[in-house]
């Protein structure tokens, strides 16, 4: 018989917060607020560098986040980027590096495979020429 045991590690982030370079908080006055309202494709390059080259997507750094096989709320993450730019909306942000507050979700499945049964059918099917299907209550039929 085969068990196989799937684990299934699913990395949500709740909360996500560039830490502004204070070069970059000097260059804007005193009395200027940025208010900055963005949506972007998850999969597309935020950070980059200071020559512009594309650094990380929001994708990248959820799949860099460390985890482990336990589920757990709120964990915290820093990504220093020192000399980085956070690019939403066209506009760029002198970052020194992301706090990210995400959720780690695990889900397990066991599966277990009857290595006869499996064997016989496969015989079966290349003693007949055709391919059957047995689901898990027994029921067969063929693909044609």
């Amino acid at each position: 018989d085969i068990h196989l045991n799937f684990h299934v590690v699913s990395v949500e982030i709740k909360g996500f917060q560039p830490r502004v370079s204070p070069e970059f908080l000097r260059k804007i006055g005193a009395d200027e607020r940025i208010e900055l309202n963005a949506g972007f494709s998850s999969v597309d390059p935020i950070v980059f560098d200071k020559s512009s080259n594309a650094s990380f997507s929001y994708e990248d750094l959820r799949q860099q986040l460390p985890t482990s096989h336990e589920a757990v709320k709120s964990l915290k993450h820093f990504f220093p980027f020192e000399n980085h730019i956070l690019r939403l909306d066209k506009m760029d942000i002198e970052i020194d590096g992301i706090d990210i507050v995400y959720d780690v979700d695990v889900e397990s499945e066991k599966v277990e495979i009857n290595g006869d049964a499996l064997a016989q059918a496969i015989i079966k099917d290349v003693a007949s020429g055709e391919p059957t299907f047995v689901d898990k209550k027994g029921g067969v039929r063929n693909t044609r």
